[in-house]
């Protein structure tokens, strides 16, 4: 009976434990079936979010051609191309593809001709960069220089590079050229003062601590006084010989023309103040002639030999931590841009039998 009653307890015993461990099996499988349902669930989530923003990017983007197409007119499979263009470059040069949409069109309506804007774009990225400063306010300075001036779009590069070696010398940047170029660029233009002439004049003023906007607007006066001349004026045209303050320019160059009338002239200090008329044109004749005549030459040789400016400053930011790690936003932005094209027919169409089911419903 001892041993029978032993092998009862024993076969309860055990069948007590494999209930035990095959409760704790069951409950572990659940537990199992349940952590996996949740991070498929959760797995599920993420998927729909990350498609929902990859959709939302190729949307901006689409919507951003779509502007840029407001202007050009193109085809469907011409705007394909030309935004294909646009990633690219927004991926070489690590610039949100948004933004260059924005950029584009900005260049478009200065007038960049459609077939020429992608390589205009280059360099106002490389610009940008070098210059430390937004893609769109690059596009901005550019355009102005290049429509003020007549430049062919072909000679971007030497504008780019004049206006680096401007911000470089002087005590400006690349955002505030473009900002206040307009207030001479066009005035110097019609007068026949080169861009070479005004970069080295504001160059000039600028690294005597006169800031860029007023540095602007003295050099434009300075112009006006010779264009629109006093009668004052007019009397030591004829004392140097020159017929019109054009011819005195055309001759002599801006400040030729006026450091010729201040010292071949035969006026006083206050005769030659009374010519000028004007007391922002009057500290521009003052900034750049007299004393700083020489900084001012020194400035007009370098804007003569600028060539490669804006190329070598982007070499060297191009190395830069941050400029990677820009370029390896841009690329995944492109990549989010690429599926949420491929998602968007499906999400199109699953919107669409939502809206039908939802009125069926109804």
């Amino acid at each position: 009976m001892a041993n029978e009653v032993n092998i009862k307890i024993t076969a309860n015993d055990l069948a007590s434990g494999k209930i035990s461990k095959l409760r704790k099996g069951i409950s572990g499988v659940n537990s199992t079936i349940e952590n996996n349902r949740r991070g498929m669930l959760a797995a599920g989530a993420a998927s729909v979010a990350f498609g929902t923003l990859a959709v939302r990017a190729a949307a901006d983007f689409d919507k951003g051609m779509r502007e840029v197409n407001t202007l050009i007119n193109f085809s469907n499979r011409e705007l394909d191309l030309l935004g294909y263009q646009v990633r690219e470059l927004a991926k070489d040069f690590g610039i949100n593809a948004v933004d260059a949409t924005k950029a584009l069109y900005s260049a478009i309506s200065a007038g960049q001709e459609p077939a020429e804007a992608i390589e205009f774009l280059g360099v106002a990225a490389k610009t940008s960069i070098g210059g430390v400063t937004d893609l769109e306010t690059a596009v901005d300075g550019l355009t102005s220089i290049v429509n003020a001036f007549g430049y062919e779009s072909s000679e971007t590069q030497d504008v780019a590079d004049i206006m680096f070696e401007t911000m470089r010398r002087g005590k400006t940047t690349i955002g505030e050229l473009s900002d206040f170029f307009f207030q001479a660029a066009p005035v110097s233009s019609a007068l026949g003062v080169t861009f070479e002439e005004l970069s080295a004049s504001i160059t000039t003023l600028t690294l005597s601590g006169t800031p860029t906007r007023v540095a602007m607007t003295q050099v434009r006066q300075a112009m006006v006084a010779l264009a629109k001349p006093t009668a004052d004026m007019e009397a030591l045209f004829e004392a140097v010989g020159f017929e019109s303050g054009l011819a005195a320019i055309r001759a002599a160059g801006l400040v030729g023309a006026l450091t010729k009338l201040q010292e071949e002239s035969g006026a006083t200090e206050e005769e030659f103040i009374k010519a000028v008329g004007s007391i922002d044109a009057l500290q521009a004749v003052m900034g750049l002639t007299g004393k700083n005549t020489p900084a001012f030459l020194d400035n007009m040789v370098a804007m003569e030999n600028a060539a490669g400016n804006v190329e070598r400053a982007y070499a060297t930011m191009a190395d830069s931590t941050s400029q990677k790690f820009a370029e390896m936003t841009a690329a995944m932005q492109d990549a989010k841009i690429e599926i949420g094209e491929n998602l968007a027919p499906a999400m199109e169409e699953a919107a669409s039998q939502a809206t039908t089911l939802s009125k069926a419903v109804a």
